[in-house]
């Protein structure tokens, strides 16, 4: 027995579940997922609505103290950290497909544990799924308060290929932070940048 369909463009991981159609209940079974795909399209969504929502993301402990981010109440979160004098925790994107042939922007959600906690979250870009590849820096934000606020920032290209972002917590002081919350992330086009240059030299 053989089955064939056609997978949605871009990014994924996807498995099966077979279900026996008889009288008598004889459960499910489930295939291994398999990754398919070599970069997710623009416009990109992450909503973070379930667990597997992290499967395409790569998790980084930078310094190693066993804290890192995980998938919690609709969020990708970086794990508690009170007690501890830093943290350094990379979040990074499945690769993304992007043009030079225009300026995208980037918008995500954060929040707090809650009002008293300060978070110090940072953004970067490259090309890869390591701290190295992390190589052009984007915003530096300070995360306060449990209700989510949404950033924004702008992102060009010089070359068509394969990108990635990343989201770094960098929270530090001692007792003074404990969790930082991403509820969202999107990248979207925004400006050609073949748009025309404006009118100059008018009489």
């Amino acid at each position: 027995t053989s089955f064939e369909e056609t997978l949605p463009e871009g990014m994924g991981k996807y498995y099966y579940r077979v279900v026996s159609c008889t009288t008598e209940d004889g459960g499910a079974a489930v295939s291994d997922a398999i990754e398919c795909g070599s970069a997710m399209t623009i416009p990109y969504v992450e909503d973070f609505s379930d667990a597997s929502s992290l499967d395409l993301y790569t998790c980084i402990d930078a310094n190693g103290d066993n804290k890192n981010w995980k998938w919690a109440e609709n969020a990708a979160v970086s794990e508690d950290r009170y007690g501890n004098d830093a943290a350094d925790n990379w979040l990074i994107t499945p690769p993304l497909a992007l043009s030079a042939d225009w300026i995208y922007k980037l918008s995500f959600k954060t929040k707090a544990y809650g009002s008293y906690y300060v978070e110090r979250l940072e953004t970067a870009f490259g090309s890869g799924t390591t701290v190295d590849a992390m190589t052009t820096p984007l915003g530096t934000y300070t995360v306060n308060g449990e209700k989510y606020v949404e950033h924004s920032s702008l992102l060009e290209v010089k070359a068509d290929g394969n990108y990635n972002v990343g989201f770094h917590h960098a929270s530090s002081g001692y007792g003074t932070f404990q969790s930082l919350y991403i509820g969202e992330v999107k990248v979207e086009k925004y400006i050609p940048t073949t748009a025309p240059d404006g009118v100059t030299a008018l009489d």
